[in-house]
Parts: structure tokens; sequence; C-alpha cells
């Protein structure tokens, strides 16, 4: 018996593959700063348990594939508050935004073609290239100018005739990059010239700070047709239980062929999928006041890692991660360090390795992302143990180069 190369070729997430190490130090009786993980620690509306906890009694029965009509309707009216055309045929409740990736990548692409991402990129669609056998084409951004989009002559390097589409992060996951019209202008000219496909990923949408907003793929004039987009209440409802996203389409074939891949996983949860319906419709003064508390976690770790010697860093213009470049070799023993032998104070940090947010082989190996989940205060106690990790770790790594 052998176990498949499918398998054996994914790689394991870079986020969650180091927690029996955090696990190990809570079992010595160390606390644990989380930031691994896009996992907050903020309540979701009220609402939401009013409305799971009308489900005391009767069946709870398979919801439809397709989603529940009702949550359908909900996301479209939260869609078209923001000027987005989906209506409810055009969305398919799915099990969380990554189940939605997985949906766009697989109802584009074949074994053996291309699809092109704007490295670092969130890690999950390395995962799934694995799975379906699809090559990520990377174009790799720089810290140097915020990780913002090249310019169409650079991207289009990347297309070959194996491409089959384009991702877009927008805001960013891992760099906090929030992309201007004119850069998804250039992403959807390179689509209609080479005739791709647009999955444009909009999980982080209502998480952008100094006033910046979030430009939809939906709002390049002629892009709609080519556009698959992605989302979820995971992250600006503090829902990640919930496991609720959505993947939607104007174009009818793409929602009728995705349509067969929610058929084969049955359904979606059904009771989290209903009692997200009044957060869709009507929570702005929630989803104000998590932006403006997640723009003070913002501005207390980078001000914090702004000042370690030797590390690299861009100030996120939304989301709540940045990738930090680091005076290490391999971010990975110095995450398993911090995890294994380091404590200050009766406490440790667990931050992701960088280099699996890359498909270029060996780039972010000196990289982590930061995920800044964690209440102001406890952000502040993280930050001076990272810092007092980091330089334990490079003084034990100089001093065995100098013996």
């Amino acid at each position: 018996m052998q176990i498949s190369n499918r398998a054996l070729g994914t790689i394991a997430s870079p986020i969650r593959k180091l927690v029996p190490y955090a696990e190990a130090a809570a079992k010595k009786g160390l606390k644990v700063y989380a930031m691994n993980v896009g996992n907050p620690d903020l309540s979701p509306p009220p609402v939401f348990w009013r409305e799971v906890a009308k489900w005391r009694t009767g069946v709870l029965g398979y919801a439809p594939s397709t989603g529940e009509a009702r949550a359908r309707e909900a996301w479209s009216h939260y869609f078209k508050k923001r000027g987005l055309p989906l209506k409810p045929e055009d969305i398919l409740i799915t099990t969380g935004g990554s189940e939605a990736i997985f949906f766009s990548m697989a109802v584009v692409a074949d074994p053996g073609d291309e699809i092109v991402v704007f490295e670092p990129s969130y890690s999950s669609y390395k995962s799934y290239s694995g799975i379906l056998n699809i090559k990520l084409v990377p174009v790799t951004l720089s810290p140097d100018t915020g990780y913002h989009l090249p310019s169409q002559k650079e991207i289009e390097k990347a297309v070959s005739a194996k491409t089959r589409a384009i991702v877009v992060i927008n805001p960013n996951n891992p760099t906090g990059a929030v992309f201007t019209k004119a850069e998804l202008a250039r992403v959807a000219a390179v689509a209609k010239k080479y005739n791709l496909w647009i999955i444009a990923d909009e999980t982080y949408r209502d998480l952008t700070f100094e006033g910046k907003k979030t430009v939809s793929m939906y709002e390049i004039p002629g892009a709609a047709p080519r556009i698959i987009m992605t989302d979820s209440v995971s992250k600006r409802m503090n829902l990640c239980g919930a496991r609720i996203g959505c993947f939607a389409s104007t174009n009818p074939d793409i929602i009728a062929n995705a349509l067969k891949l929610a058929q084969a996983r049955l359904s979606s949860p059904t009771i989290e999928q209903l009692a997200i319906i009044p957060l869709l419709t009507g929570s702005q003064k929630y989803l104000d006041d998590i932006r403006d508390e997640y723009h003070r976690r913002r501005d207390v770790v980078f001000r914090a890692i702004s000042h370690m010697p030797g590390v690299k860093v861009h100030k996120p213009e939304g989301a709540f991660y940045l990738i930090v470049r680091l005076p290490v070799k391999n971010a990975e023993d110095f995450v398993k360090f911090m995890l294994g032998e380091f404590s200050y104070k009766g406490s440790t940090v667990f931050v992701t390795p960088g280099e699996d947010f890359y498909s270029t082989p060996g780039r972010g190996r000196n990289e982590v992302r930061i995920a800044y989940v964690l209440k102001v205060e406890d952000l502040k106690a993280a930050m001076d143990v990272l810092a007092r990790g980091l330089k334990a770790f490079v003084g034990r790594y100089t001093a065995r180069h100098e013996d």
C-alpha cells in the first residue's frame, strides 16, 4: 500500500503544523500568545447567539447545496449595499471562505494548468494547488513598494498558454496591502487580454485603515463576467468557528459547475448560515467598531516591531496581518525555539513561518506572518516577549558561528 502523490505533494499548513509545539509549551504551564492564526479574540455580534438559541428542538436537516435561500438573499443584500451587482442566484453558501477558494480553483483549472498568484499569498492557495495538481505561478511583491501590484507588463510575464486564472486577495492576507482601482484595472486588463478568470478574494473588505476603502474587482468596468469572488463572515464578524463563507459569480456557467462541487459535499452548516442573516443585513456599527479596534492593534504591533534590530516590516493598510523579515536564516527554526526553548515571565509567542506564503522556492524563509488578533495589552506583552526571544535566538546563532 502507498500514499498518493497528491497527499504527499500537499504542504502541511504553515499556520497549523507547529500547533503541537504550542500545545507542549502550554502543558509546561507557559502562556502562549497565539498570533499564528487569524482567530480573533473578539465576540461576534450578540444577535448571532440569539439566532442560534432559537434552535432548541425539532429536526435539524441538511441545507440545500446552494445554501438556504434566505441566507443567499442576505449575502446579496450585503453586497448590494456596497454597490456590487450580485443577486441571490449568483451566490453559493460555502463551508467557510476556504471551501470557496477550493471551489474557485477547481472550477477553472485542470491538473497541469497554471494560476497566477501575487506572493506572499494566503497559504491555502498553495495547499489546494497540491491537492488539485495545479501549478501556482508567482509574481513576487516587495515591502519596498508596500506589497502593491507591479505594472501590467510584469504581471504578463507570469502568463503562459497554461494559465487559467489570476488570484487577487484584497485587502491582502498576509501583507495587509489594500490595492487601488488602478492596480485592479491592470489585473483585469491582463485577464481580458489572455482570456483568464479572476479569483477575487475579498474576505477582509471591511477591515481597512486611515480612511482607505476596499475597491472590489466588480468595480472594474467590463471585468464582471470573468470574476469569481470568495468571501467569509469569519473575520469581519468574528465567527471563525461558524464556518460560513460564500462563492459568488455573475457568470451562470461558473455557478452551475461550482454547484456540482457543492452537491458532492452535500451542504454547509444549517444553523450558522441562517444565524448570520441579521449580521449581513444590519451590523455596520459593529463593523466600524472592530475596524477601529484592529487599527489600534496594528499600531501597537507595527510600532514594537519597527524598533526591533535587524527587522524589516511594512505598515499594513488593512486586514489584520503583517509580514516581518527577521535577521535569521530560518524562521521556522526561530518559531520552534520560541515554543520549545524560550520564555519570558512565564510566556512565549507563536507566529507563523513565512516560507509557505510563497511559491518561489526559498523565498520567505527568513520571514514570519503575525496576526494581531489579541487585545492591546496582550499584544504589548507579546511584542516584548518576541523582541527578547529574537535577541536570544540571534545571540545563540552568532555565538555558535564564532566558536
